[in-house]
C-alpha cells in the first residue's frame, strides 16, 4: 500500500489529516499502553497477593476530527465508519513505530457528531472510538520470506586429516535456516505455508530450541497452512489440528533476528515453507 504522510490516518478509504477536508484534532490511544489482563491472586486472611501472569487486552483508540462538510462528505464518511465494520486503521505519526506507515485491526465501536451551529455552517465535529482486539501496532508491509528443503551435507577430504575430526554419516543433511527480521519491539506471530511433497514437516526455531511438528504426509502441490496467532492448522483449507504433535510449541518471531529451519523425512528438493509476519510494536 501507498505510505502515508506523517500526521495522517487511513480507515476504509476515508483519510483523516493532510489534503483531507477531515481535520485530525486529538487522537488517543496509540502512544497509550494497551489495558492489562493479570492473574494476580489474593492471599487468603493475609495482606498482599501472589503476582500472577500479566497479558496484554484490548487497545482503545479514540480520534476527534474537523469534517469540513461540502453536503457529500459527512455522508461518505459515515459510509466508511459503519459501526461493527473491522478494517486496518493505518497511520503515520512521529514517534510512534519511528515515524513509518503502520497499522491496527480497529472496529468501530462509537461514532458521533456534534449537531450545533457550526454544524449548520458546513462544520462538523466528529468522534469515533476503534476497538482493537489485537493491541499491537504492525507494519503497514507483510514480509514473506521462503525457506528452502534439506540438501546434502557437501564432502571431505579424506586426507590429511586434522583433528578434530569431523565425522558424518553418507546419509546426513541439514536444512537452510532463514533469517527472519522483526523491526519492532514486541513479538509477532507468523503464518507458514508449507508445499508439498514432504513428509512430518519440522520446523525449528533454532534460536528459542521451540518445533512445530506435524505428523503427516503433503504431496505435491498440497499446502499446509500453520497460523501461530490463531493457533490453526489447515490442511488444504481443512483443520488438521489433530496432526500437530503434542511436543509442538507455538513461537513468535521476537524483536531482531530469528532463525527458522524447516526439515522432515522423505527429503524432496520441491519442498517450501513460506513464512508471513509484519513487524510489531506495542
Amino acid at each position: 500500500m501507498t505510505a502515508l504522510e506523517p500526521f495522517t490516518m487511513e480507515f476504509n478509504g476515508a483519510l483523516f489529516g493532510g489534503p483531507s477536508p477531515i481535520y485530525l484534532e486529538e487522537v488517543d490511544g496509540l502512544h497509550d499502553a494497551p489495558d492489562m489482563r493479570v492473574s494476580d491472586v489474593g492471599l487468603m486472611q493475609r495482606d498482599g497477593m501472589i503476582p500472577g501472569a500479566d497479558y496484554y487486552g484490548a487497545r482503545t483508540v479514540t480520534v476527534t476530527a474537523n469534517v469540513l462538510d461540502d453536503g457529500k462528505t459527512l455522508d461518505g464518511l459515515m459510509r466508511a465508519l459503519k459501526p461493527g465494520l473491522q478494517k486496518p486503521l493505518r497511520f503515520c505519526f512521529p514517534g510512534v513505530a519511528g515515524g513509518r506507515t503502520v497499522r491496527v485491526h480497529g472496529k468501530v465501536r462509537k461514532r458521533s457528531v456534534k449537531a450545533d451551529n457550526l454544524y449548520h455552517k458546513g462544520l462538523a465535529k466528529l468522534m469515533v472510538e476503534f476497538f482493537c482486539a489485537d493491541p499491537f501496532i504492525y507494519s503497514d508491509d507483510q514480509v514473506t520470506g521462503l525457506v528452502t528443503p534439506p540438501r546434502d551435507r557437501p564432502g571431505v577430504r579424506a586426507f590429511p586429516m586434522r583433528f578434530p575430526f569431523n565425522l558424518r554419516t553418507k546419509d546426513a543433511s541439514y536444512s537452510d535456516r532463514m533469517v527472519l527480521i522483526n523491526e519492532g519491539t514486541a513479538e509477532t506471530w507468523p503464518v507458514f505455508r508449507l508445499v508439498g511433497p514432504m513428509g512430518n514437516p519440522i520446523l525449528h526455531n533454532t534460536l528459542t530450541q521451540q518445533r512445530l511438528i506435524l505428523n503427516l504426509y503433503l504431496g505435491v502441490g498440497e499446502v499446509l497452512e500453520l497460523d501461530s496467532r490463531r493457533r490453526t492448522v489447515l490442511y488444504n483449507g481443512a483443520s488438521r489440528y489433530g496432526a500437530l504433535d503434542y511436543t509442538s510449541e507455538w513461537f513468535p518471531l521476537n524483536p531482531g533476528t530469528n532463525r527458522i529451519e524447516l526439515s522432515g523425512s522423505g527429503v524432496q528438493t520441491d519442498m517450501t515453507a513460506d513464512v508471513l509476519w509484519r513487524s510489531a510494536w506495542i
